[in-house]
């Protein structure tokens, strides 16, 4: 039997909050910009400089002097560049850290809400958790995920509490072409300190129904009827 969604987020935190990357920058709004971004994502951003003893102490390095394709210094740390948004950035150099870019799958899973959790999960592996401000934050953030990530596929699981933001998350992404499932919450925890992250991820472990065409308001009138 697999962990639980609580399980999980303990262990991915732990792993989260020891997550040494590295800037490499001259560009101080740049560097403004990723310390911001890093707070709310619960990062600790380091100066990317060697010590006295040649190691570079961090997991993972963001560098405005690379190209747009990740790659690495010697001893196998990954060097990232820098992207068009903050966010994107650093869930890159933290998936990075943690062996998510480039997967075959992505995964996101959304309590949706006032402020969204949110879950993503590369080739089953959680790589990073977040809080949207809103149902259009959590919209950009699943592209920019995608943008940052680059997986072979997506698939984004809505849970089917708080209508007006579920509906609006789901109608959204289908617009943009997304595959859409949405998922019975009933079956999520929202206990602890990071409730609303633990439901997503909760969420994105849960298979769900199509939401092909449809609103989430919709597609559940459907299938309430057939």
């Amino acid at each position: 039997m697999g962990m639980s969604s609580g399980e999980e987020l303990k262990q991915f935190m732990e792993r989260w909050s020891s997550l040494r990357i590295g800037v490499m920058t001259s560009d101080f709004n740049l560097l403004l910009d990723l310390v911001e971004a890093a707070g709310e994502m619960r990062l600790t951003l380091f100066p990317a400089g060697k010590e006295e003893n040649g190691e570079v102490p961090v997991d993972c390095i963001i560098s405005d002097r690379v190209g747009n394709g990740s790659s690495q210094i010697p001893g196998g740390i990954p060097v990232v560049p820098v992207m068009k948004d903050a966010f994107a950035t650093l869930q890159r150099a933290a998936a990075a850290c943690m062996g998510g870019f480039r997967p075959s799958g992505l995964i996101v899973g959304i309590d949706p809400g006032k402020r969204p959790g949110m879950a993503f999960i590369c080739d089953g592996r959680l790589v990073s958790i977040g809080r949207a401000a809103g149902a259009e934050d959590a919209i950009e953030r699943v592209h920019l995920a995608i943008s940052a990530l680059i997986p072979d596929d997506a698939l984004v699981r809505v849970g089917d509490g708080a209508p007006s933001s579920r509906d609006a998350i789901i109608s959204a992404l289908l617009d943009d072409g997304m595959k859409v499932e949405i998922v019975d919450e009933r079956r999520t925890s929202k206990i602890g300190r990071y409730s609303d992250e633990a439901a997503a991820v909760a969420i994105a472990h849960t298979a769900g129904n199509a939401a092909s065409g449809h609103t989430g308001h919709e597609y559940q009138k459907q299938e309430h009827r057939e």
